[in-house]
């Protein structure tokens, strides 16, 4: 059996992490200082007793012991090899730690079998807490905060990358750009408030035009891009017309009082020529082509022989 000397105390009571030794038997014989701080236990409190007696019992997100069954000291101590495990632990005072733990076997100068293991935790929380905010900055970084679909932000980033992508491989894809017909009519009238309705309106209604695959991200007040994925260009008039459709049939009502939603589109299949911008200005003057050439939509209810414009394509 192995037990800690002054100096291979000493060091272990200068780490940051928590540092703990056990015996053959899964028995602590060593809890350091850093140990102490993390879990609230002192090094009498846990001498001699059982690592799964409660300070040190790691567990999964649903509080299931990691130990049970296979245990990771067992498997160390028989196979005299590292291993590491995520998980939690319970603080003395009932919180959940996360952890990152790491077992490896201490050997029996001897012998050549082991004579017990060596234990180091690192509280991870913070980590966890850090990785959920850059995950939360990313979303507010990328994310339209009315709509919940892709901000100019992303929709940049997402064209450039499938432009990339097309000059290196191959492949094709196509952008819709939508503009929804007389929306200053709809603010004007209606107030903001129901202009913010039927720009989330939209959204969800190419959300729910689309494949998963594909994307949409609101360009800029109540301008949508779309991005479709491995289409040709004889499939862009089909998904347009359908997208049309969809949002034509879409009404919004203020004080009782339906209020039609239409838009005007530009479709374009995307080249290896194209840059980001060169696209966005070509499907965007093919926006404004769809609209002169057909009846412009109106929010309010518009008569039936009025329809709403169809897209116009290159």
């Amino acid at each position: 059996m192995i037990q800690p000397n002054d100096v291979f105390e000493s060091i272990l009571n200068c780490l940051h992490e928590g540092a703990v030794c056990i015996d053959m038997h899964g028995r602590i014989t060593f809890w350091n200082k850093a140990a102490e701080e993390l879990t609230g236990y002192s090094a009498a409190d846990v001498h001699g007793a059982s690592c799964a007696d409660g300070a040190l019992e790691p567990t999964d997100d649903r509080d299931r012991p990691l130990c049970s069954g296979n245990c990771p000291l067992s498997s160390v101590l028989e196979e005299h090899t590292a291993q590491e495990i995520t998980g939690f632990i319970r603080h003395r005072d009932g919180r959940r730690l996360a952890v990152t733990i790491r077992i490896a076997p201490l050997h029996n100068p001897s012998s050549e079998d082991a004579g017990g293991a060596i234990l180091t935790f690192m509280d991870r929380s913070n980590l966890t807490v850090c990785r959920k905010t850059v995950r939360k900055l990313n979303q507010i970084a990328l994310i339209d905060p009315l709509t919940g679909i892709g901000n100019r932000r992303h929709t940049e980033r997402t064209l450039g990358e499938r432009l990339q992508e097309l000059k290196r491989y191959g492949g094709s894809f196509g952008v819709l750009f939508i503009d929804v017909d007389h929306f200053k009519n709809v603010n004007d009238s209606f107030g903001h408030a129901t202009g913010d309705v039927v720009l989330k309106a939209v959204a969800e209604q190419l959300n729910q035009s689309l494949r998963p695959f594909d994307f949409a991200g609101r360009w800029g007040g109540d301008e949508f891009v779309v991005l479709l994925v491995n289409i040709k260009e004889s499939d862009l008039r089909p998904i347009a017309e359908r997208v049309r459709r969809r949002i034509g049939q879409t009404s919004i009502l203020h004080q009782g009082r339906p209020i039609h939603v239409t838009v005007s589109i530009g479709a374009k299949l995307a080249c290896p020529q194209d840059t980001v911008e060169s696209l966005l200005n070509d499907t965007d003057e093919l926006m404004y082509c769809s609209r002169t050439k057909g009846a412009i939509g109106s929010p309010r209810p518009a008569p039936p022989e009025r329809s709403p414009s169809s897209p116009d394509f290159s």
